[in-house]
């Protein structure tokens, strides 16, 4: 019996053994970069969100204040910004309910989109006095793409 024993480990266990556990150390290690790729790739994504909503932000400030330059599109450090007036309402004594709304896209350095954020608000312009934004009117839609 001891002489079987001998024999069945001079042929070969080793070897498949060895192949085994490279193998399963492959796996491990495929896993691991797939696994750092979709981190990577998330994090990039909610990186681009905020830069958008921070786009958006600013140029619904500048269009709230009148100073929005004239092309309705500005591109700026891997930003797209989009304006939008609409007149939704007006009356017939000359006061209009007006919609003020800001696209923002960031772009990665390659010029792809990855980030989406869209804000907007509405305003009144009364027939006399200043205009004013419309209480709760607010709205922000978000988009993250991968």
């Amino acid at each position: 019996m001891n002489m079987m024993r001998t024999v069945w480990c001079n042929r070969g266990f080793a070897l498949p053994a060895v192949l085994l556990v490279l193998f399963g150390l492959g796996l491990l290690l495929v896993a691991g970069f797939h696994s750092a790729r979709l981190e990577l790739t998330a994090a990039r994504s909610i990186a681009g969100s905020v830069h958008a909503f921070q786009g958006a932000e600013a140029g619904l400030a500048l269009l709230e204040a009148g100073a929005w330059p004239p092309p309705e599109e500005w591109t700026g450090d891997r930003i797209l910004l989009q304006a939008y007036v609409d007149t939704l309402w007006s009356s017939t004594d000359g006061a209009i309910l007006v919609r003020l709304a800001v696209v923002a896209e960031s772009l990665d350095p390659v010029g792809r989109r990855i980030g989406r954020r869209a804000l907007e608000r509405l305003w009144l312009r009364p027939a006399e006095g200043p205009a004013f934004p419309v209480d709760g009117t607010w709205r922000e839609s978000i988009r993250i793409d991968p």
